[in-house]
C-alpha cells in the first residue's frame, strides 16, 4: 500500500466523472478509491466517498442487497478510523447482524463483520469489552480457518492491541512476537504483514519499558519503516512519535522537539490540524517544551491546541479525553514551574481557572465514556483526588 496508489484511484475517478461514465463504474471507483484512503490515506475522504458509494449501490441494487452490506462494512472501518465512533459502532453491529442473518455464524464475512466490530469497540476506548471480543474471535478463526490463516494472525493482532489498551504491554509484545513468526511462516519474512507485526511488538516492548525504552531500537524502526513503508505511511509516522517519546524519556528533549516539529508539520500536511494523530505530536511537543523549561511557548499554544480539541471531539470519546488531559497537565505543570521559579510571582488566576475546568471537564467525560478500570480514567480520577485533597489543605 502507498500514497502514490491512492492518488491514482483519485484521478481515475476524476477521469470517470469528466467522462460521465456509468454509475456502476463510478459506484466501483468509488469503493475502490476509498479503502485505499481508509487504509493508507485520509479516513475522512475514505468516509466520503464510501457514502456516495453506498448510495450509488442502494440506487443500482437496492438497501437489501449483498452490494450494498459489502460497502457498509467498508464504511463502518472508515468511520472507525475517522475516529466517529458512536456511527461506526451502529453501522457495524447493523452489518454483523445482517451477515449472521444471511451467511450464519461461522461464514468468514460474519467473522470480519465481528473483528471490525471489536475494533471499533477497542478504539472507542473500552478495551476489556474488546479484549473478550477479539478472545472469542480467535477461537472461532482457529476453529474455523486454521491457525494459521490470515484472518485468523489478523485476530492474534486484535488480542495484542486489545491487551496494550488495558496495559498488559510485555504481554502483548510476545503475542505480537508470535504472531510475526506465523507470519514469516506463512506469508515471507519481508511480507508488509509480517513487518507490521514486528513494529507493534516493539512498540509494545518499548512502551512496557517506559523511561528504559531503547532509543536506538526505534531509530532502526524508523530507518525500516522509511525503507518499506515509505516516509508518510501511517506506520512511519507512529515510529517517528514512539522514537520522539522514548528521546523525552531518556531526558533528550531538544532531540525530541526536532524530531517532533517535523512529525506535527508532516501529519498536519497529511491529516489536518485536528487530526487525532496530528494532535498527539502537538500535545507531545507541548510537552518536551516544558521539560525545556519554555513555560511561554505552554501558555502560548494550550488554548489553540484545545481549541482545536473540542472541534475534533465535540462529543466525549477517548481520544479527546486524552487529549485534553494532557494538555491540562502539561498548563499546570507549567505553572507550577513558574512558581518553584519565583515564588512570590503572581499566577496567572485565568491559566489556573482554565486548568480546573479543563481537569472537571475530562473527569466528567472520563466517568461517561471510558471503563471504570480503564487506564487513563484511573489515572485522570487519582490525579483529581490528590488534587482537590491538597487544595483542601491550603
Amino acid at each position: 500500500m502507498n500514497d502514490d496508489h491512492v492518488c491514482d484511484q483519485e484521478r481515475e475517478l476524476a477521469e470517470a466523472l469528466r467522462e460521465g461514465r456509468p454509475l456502476e463504474d463510478l459506484a466501483d471507483l468509488r469503493v475502490d478509491a476509498g479503502r485505499w484512503q481508509t487504509n493508507c490515506g485520509d479516513a475522512t475522504r475514505g468516509v466520503e466517498l464510501l457514502e456516495q458509494a453506498v448510495r450509488d449501490l442502494t440506487t443500482l441494487h437496492g438497501a437489501d442487497s449483498h452490494e450494498v452490506l459489502d460497502v457498509r462494512g467498508l464504511l463502518g472501518r472508515a468511520l472507525t478510523e475517522a475516529r466517529r465512533y458512536d456511527e461506526a459502532e451502529e453501522l457495524l453491529a447493523q452489518v454483523l447482524v445482517a451477515r449472521d442473518q444471511r451467511c450464519g455464524p461461522d461464514h468468514p464475512l460474519t467473522l470480519i463483520a465481528r473483528g471490525n466490530l471489536g475494533r471499533c469497540v477497542r478504539m472507542a476506548g473500552r478495551p476489556q469489552e474488546a479484549l473478550l471480543m477479539a478472545t472469542n474471535l480467535l477461537e472461532d478463526r482457529q476453529r474455523v480457518l486454521g491457525p494459521e490463516h490470515p484472518a485468523t494472525l489478523d485476530s492474534m493482532g486484535h488480542v495484542a492491541h486489545a491487551l496494550g489498551a488495558l496495559g498488559h504491554c510485555r504481554e502483548a509484545a510476545d503475542l505480537f512476537d508470535e504472531q510475526g513468526a506465523l507470519r514469516s511462516a506463512t506469508l515471507g519474512p519481508d511480507h508488509w504483514s509480517t513487518q507490521q507485526s514486528r513494529h507493534n511488538a516493539t512498540t509494545m516492548r518499548c512502551r512496557a519499558a517506559g523511561p528504559d525504552a531503547d532509543v536506538t531500537e526505534l531509530e532502526q524502526m524508523v530507518l525500516e519503516c522509511v525503507r518499506d513503508l515509505g516516509e508518510d505511511h501511517a506506520s512511519t509516522l507512529t515510529a517517528r512519535g514512539l522514537l520522539a517519546g522514548a528521546l523525552q524519556q531518556a531526558g533528550q528533549d531538544e532531540r525530541a522537539v526536532d524530531v517532533l516539529v517535523q512529525l506535527v508539520a508532516d501529519r498536519t500536511r497529511l491529516y489536518g490540524r485536528s487530526h487525532p494523530a496530528t494532535l498527539t505530536s502537538r500535545r507531545m511537543l507541548i510537552e518536551s517544551q516544558l521539560a525545556l523549561g519554555r513555560t511561554d511557548a505552554v501558555f502560548a499554544t494550550a488554548s489553540e491546541f484545545l481549541d482545536d480539541v473540542i472541534e475534533r471531539f465535540p462529543e466525549a470519546n477517548v481520544d479527546g479525553i486524552n487529549a485534553t488531559w494532557t494538555v491540562a497537565m502539561a498548563v499546570v505543570s507549567a505553572l507550577e514551574v513558574v512558581a518553584d521559579e519565583d515564588p512570590e510571582s503572581c499566577i496567572d488566576d485565568e491559566l489556573l481557572a482554565m486548568f480546573e475546568d479543563l481537569a472537571q471537564l475530562v473527569d466528567d467525560a472520563a466517568c461517561a465514556v471510558l471503563e471504570p478500570d480503564h487506564p487513563l480514567r484511573r489515572e485522570v480520577e487519582q490525579t483529581m483526588n490528590a488534587y482537590w485533597e491538597g487544595l483542601g489543605e491550603v
